[in-house]
């Protein structure tokens, strides 16, 4: 299947959240109880004889922007009040916090994983201090990737040299 571009603001707003979301075409379109087909016209913005794609379906595109995280103001702005006033009652999904940390069993394999993919790296002794503390895993985790992304271009060429 190829991709094709849609053609309406509608459209590329659909399109562009649902990929956020990582969410294919089909689960998308059973999410919100929709075909795949009208999901496609919706996002192409024409139907399979070319047509322009009448966005008339207030509920499904309120029920398409709950679920990919589209705002209300944004249904407004393409055009669809109707749609938006419909996401604006629609009740808000509790949020799960994300865990603050991890179970002893997925930080042992995390560490494994880490050692195993630095062992043979000449800098593993900065890594090593950078994603280790008290700080939360992602911000060590940024850390790194920073630390390792602003290294001058000649380092990472040396250490190219070095691995072979």
């Amino acid at each position: 299947m190829y991709a094709v571009t849609p053609l309406t603001p509608e459209g590329h707003l659909i399109r562009d959240a649902r990929k956020r979301k990582r969410l294919r075409m089909d689960e998308l379109a059973r999410k919100v109880g929709v075909s795949k087909e009208k999901l496609g016209y919706m996002e192409r913005g024409y139907d399979d004889d070319r047509k322009p794609y009448a966005y008339e379906d207030d509920a499904a595109l309120a029920r398409i922007a709950a679920e990919t995280g589209i705002p209300a103001a944004e249904l407004e702005r393409t055009g669809h009040p109707g749609a938006a006033e419909l996401l604006r009652s629609f009740p808000v999904p509790p949020q799960e916090p994300a865990p603050s940390v991890l179970s002893p069993d997925a930080a042992a394999l995390g560490g494994r994983l880490f050692a195993l993919l630095i062992a043979d790296r000449p800098d593993r002794e900065v890594l090593e201090f950078l994603l280790r503390g008290e700080k939360p895993l992602a911000d060590r985790v940024q850390a790194a990737i920073d630390w390792l992304e602003d290294r001058p271009a000649s380092a990472r060429a040396e250490r190219a040299r070095e691995t072979g």
